[in-house]
């Protein structure tokens, strides 16, 4: 069976990020200890441009929790973030200069800007009357309908030309992450810390180049600590993973610099193998991505399993049915799906995400520690892949598996 395109009319205002990856794709790797350098690192810029719908963000010098004070608009939050709502005054910005909907990926990046930790924002905008009185009650309906309970919110608002520009920001917060650095000297060594409320966790680094790193981390109760050392320059992303609810994901993330000033133009990097393909079913047009660049860096080729493409498709069906995305969705694990539908895998991997292109899609998958792990796992053999598309939006299902 071949994936393409299903076209499904949905109405929605919410921005949502990327899945994660299925099971852990390695075992940590134990690094020796270089020899940091002398000299200092370079100055902190004061801010970015960044992304497509070039938000105008500020830098700031680590990456930690903000609490501010409740304020009506975020009501139904279970807190007000004071980075969340940089953010979310860059979009507010932004509507009033007429500008038009934002890629996940460049709210997602615009939080790691701010030194904001949290994942899976979602983004609400409306333009109204200064005057309005119901702009509370309509933001508390969506809060309410996309809340898991762990959102904390960001607020934005400008008056101009007699109309009011409002943007809500909800993401999830699923631990606390101590303070880390946003600018470091190369081969440092940095200390994670985070406590995860209970759940268990793990600590992943991925480097300017090269494959993502599972670090050996030590905890004792509620708290999850790593070492490593930054041992490239340029920009690092470390993300804490989670067993929740829906399956493991993304709980924490952060960037570090190492040896290198952080851009004033922050984009997301084209991803090796994202023009490998131009031509052919949207399915068979990621599969090449993934194949290409899975080539570069010397691993075999995944074939496409038919049975594993239909697996996909009907997950994608439940996420859209769902409006989110995850992995456990009442349809059982990946793993679960997978081996229902007859096929005996000895490993199973999976990557969920949405976006607005193709190459989007990959990219952001690309550049998330855990999903590049399945991407490059030399283990496995197989891959099914659905997309299907709704209000300009690309959903999509990958399913890795060794045979």
């Amino acid at each position: 069976m071949k994936a393409a395109y299903r076209r499904v009319l949905r109405v929605g205002c919410a921005a949502l990020l990327l899945g994660c990856s299925g099971r852990q794709h390695a075992e940590p790797v134990r690094m020796s200890a270089p020899a940091e350098t002398t000299e200092p690192p370079p100055s902190l810029p004061a801010g970015a441009v960044v992304g497509d719908a070039a938000l105008q963000i500020r830098w700031n010098s680590e990456t930690r929790a903000a609490p501010a004070p409740m304020v009506p608009l975020a009501t139904g939050c279970r807190g007000v973030d004071a980075r969340l709502s940089q953010v979310a005054q860059a979009c507010a910005v932004r509507l009033a200069a007429g500008g038009g909907s934002i890629e996940p990926s460049d709210l997602a990046m615009a939080m790691r800007v701010v030194g904001s930790p949290y994942v899976w924002p979602k983004l609400w905008t409306l333009r109204t009357s200064p005057s309005a009185t119901d702009t509370e009650q309509r933001a508390r309906r969506w809060i309410d309908r996309t809340s898991s309970g762990n959102r904390l919110c960001g607020v934005g608002t400008v008056d101009a030309a007699s109309r009011r520009y409002v943007a809500l920001i909800a993401a999830d917060a699923l631990g606390e992450l101590s303070p880390l650095p946003t600018l470091v000297r190369q081969n440092r060594w940095v200390t994670v810390e985070a406590r995860l409320g209970g759940n268990e966790g793990s600590v992943i680094a991925l480097g300017p180049s090269g494959a993502p790193r599972i670090l050996p981390s030590a905890g004792a109760g509620d708290r999850l600590r790593a070492s490593f050392a930054v041992d490239q320059p340029g920009r690092w992303a470390i993300q804490i993973l989670v067993r929740a609810g829906d399956g493991p994901r993304p709980a924490l993330e952060a960037w570090i610099h190492a040896g290198a000033a952080p851009e004033t133009r922050v984009k997301a990097l084209r991803a090796p193998g994202e023009g490998a393909a131009s031509a052919g079913a949207p399915d068979e047009r990621l599969v090449a991505m993934i194949n290409a660049a899975r080539r570069q860096v010397g691993l075999r080729s995944l074939r496409q399993h038919p049975d594993l493409n239909a697996v996909a498709d009907r997950h994608v069906q439940t996420m859209l049915a769902a409006s989110r995305i995850g992995h456990r969705l009442g349809t059982g694990s990946p793993a679960e799906r997978v081996g229902n539908a007859g096929i005996d895998a000895e490993k199973v991997g999976e990557n969920v995400a949405r976006a607005a292109s193709l190459a989007r899609v990959h990219r952001s998958l690309w550049a998330s520690p855990s999903h590049r792990g399945n991407l490059l796992d030399r283990r496995f053999t197989h891959i099914g892949v659905a997309v299907a598309e709704s209000d300009g939006q690309l959903w999509v299902a990958q399913l890795f598996i060794a045979l």
